[in-house]
């Protein structure tokens, strides 16, 4: 998918920004973003802003607009890793001072699903994600590509059938390194990866046939030129921690901006009612306990022995008995194999535990009724967002979804990013535990031989948004 950068007039209408690090108001989103991760002033970076400079040196025609196509893979990639691109590169537009066409949903479609999963829509509130960029960044827009791509636009293809509209689409695809140093997976490197990204950048517009004309015409009709960019370096952007509970509000409002659609949200709020009804039954009160049992062999291959089904399913056990059944005596699991999801579902009730999964409510409710077609990833937005809304959640340290889900919930209750240092262990077999949410390896440690940590324990704590 392919993340377009919008060239936009910024030379004589550059947005006027106030650098504060108090917590932000909407407007300020994007003033935060840079002076956090670029530094320096309003007045340095904005003399950075890519579609300002390549006017300025004459690169681009006066009225342009710089647009990121975003290039990621079509495959092997969930929900919470393709909401981190998502961001991630809206994060990256914003700093260059650019526009973005947003991705399509292949890597989330499977086939013979309701049209609506075969569009980003079909997972997010994209309305929601446009109106909230529209007043961090007053002057980015946010494009589909084409019209199947979505519902509502605006669409790329059809700026190209608008009279006097130059939409100029660059073949070549830049590629953008990690932004974290090689030495200090947790520094920051932006400007050099910037920088990088700016030499790659303009040897092609010095060679788009259709920029010479426009300027050799003295074009002065919108153009639009798109450049594919791939960033496949996911929770990368370092918010320094230093500024405390100001940084920790800019992380919740960018993560806050990709919320679930509605469609989704309405039939997840049904069965979270619905799950709080059978706590109060049950005497635990209205409220249940949420698990991610993240041990599918998909999961294993790539993780191997620390997605172990079996340990996860002890971990698990061991956490919501440990909680008793006036927290958890009633939990909602998801995902998970069969095998793995009997077994905890034996050993829970030897301790009055009752488990609820989708396919126990679908044969024992009508609440699923209009998930019935939904793909697998429409299904993921739902148990998503039923999960956030448990009790206390526990989850696999190896899953983007667990690990984003403990990051939003731990962002519901506070701002503060500092305690992260504190609530994250990467060489623990719990590796995050806070009053809401705990994660865990599914591996038998050994004391003599040392965990060997993925990239979500290490880049967490700053990198995620919740």
């Amino acid at each position: 998918m392919v993340l377009l950068i919008a060239l936009a007039l910024l030379s004589d209408n550059l947005p006027s920004y106030n650098v504060t690090f108090g917590t932000p108001h909407s407007a300020d989103v994007c003033d935060h973003l840079r002076t956090a991760l670029r530094g320096n002033t309003t007045a340095a970076w904005s003399r950075r802003l890519l579609p300002h400079v390549y006017q300025i040196v004459g690169l681009l025609p006066p009225n342009s607009r710089l647009v990121l196509s975003m290039t990621v893979p079509s495959s092997g990639f969930g929900l919470c890793n393709v909401r981190s691109f998502v961001l991630d590169h809206l994060v990256l537009a914003a700093l260059v001072g650019a526009d973005v066409v947003l991705q399509n949903a292949d890597t989330l479609d499977r086939p013979g699903s309701e049209p609506i999963a075969h569009q980003l829509e079909g997972y997010f509130d994209l309305q929601h994600l446009r109106a909230e960029w529209k007043r961090f960044c007053p002057s980015m827009v946010l494009y589909h590509d084409r019209r199947s791509e979505g519902s509502h636009g605006p669409f790329l293809e059809e700026l190209e059938r608008e009279r006097g509209v130059l939409v100029a689409r660059q073949s070549k695809t830049v590629v953008v390194g990690s932004t974290r140093t090689d030495e200090d997976a947790i520094q920051n490197n932006v400007e050099k990866r910037l920088s990088e990204m700016d030499a790659d950048i303009r040897p092609l517009l010095t060679a788009a046939t259709e920029l010479r004309h426009a300027k050799r015409k003295k074009w002065n009709a919108a153009t639009y030129v798109v450049i594919p960019i791939k960033k496949f370096h996911m929770c990368d952007w370092s918010l320094p921690l230093e500024a405390g509970a100001s940084l920790g509000e800019l992380r919740r409002a960018v993560g806050a901006s990709l919320r679930s659609p509605k469609y989704i949200t309405r039939v997840a709020a049904r069965v979270v009612e619905h799950l709080k009804a059978l706590g109060e039954e049950s005497g635990n009160g209205q409220q249940f306990c949420g698990a991610h049992l993240r041990s599918e062999p998909d999961m294993t291959k790539v993780a191997g022995h620390r997605a172990d089904g079996t340990k996860l399913t002890d971990l698990f056990l061991e956490a919501v008995v440990a909680a008793g059944t006036k927290q958890c005596g009633l939990v909602y699991v998801a995902a998970g194999t069969e095998a793995d999801l009997d077994r905890f579902s034996t050993l829970a009730l030897a301790h009055n535990i009752t488990l609820v999964t989708l396919s126990s409510l679908s044969k024992t409710t009508t609440l699923m009724t209009d998930a019935a077609r939904w793909s697998y990833s429409q299904k993921a937005v739902l148990e998503y967002e039923i999960l956030a809304a448990s009790h206390k959640f526990v989850g696999a340290s190896t899953s983007s979804f667990s690990w984003n889900l403990a990051i939003r919930r731990y962002f519901a209750q506070s701002t503060d990013t500092l305690p992260l240092r504190h609530i994250i262990q990467p060489f623990q077999s719990t590796t995050y535990h806070d009053a809401l949410s705990t994660l865990y390896l599914g591996i038998h440690t050994d004391a003599s031989q040392p965990l060997i940590m993925g990239s979500l324990e290490n880049k967490a704590p700053r990198g995620m948004l919740p």
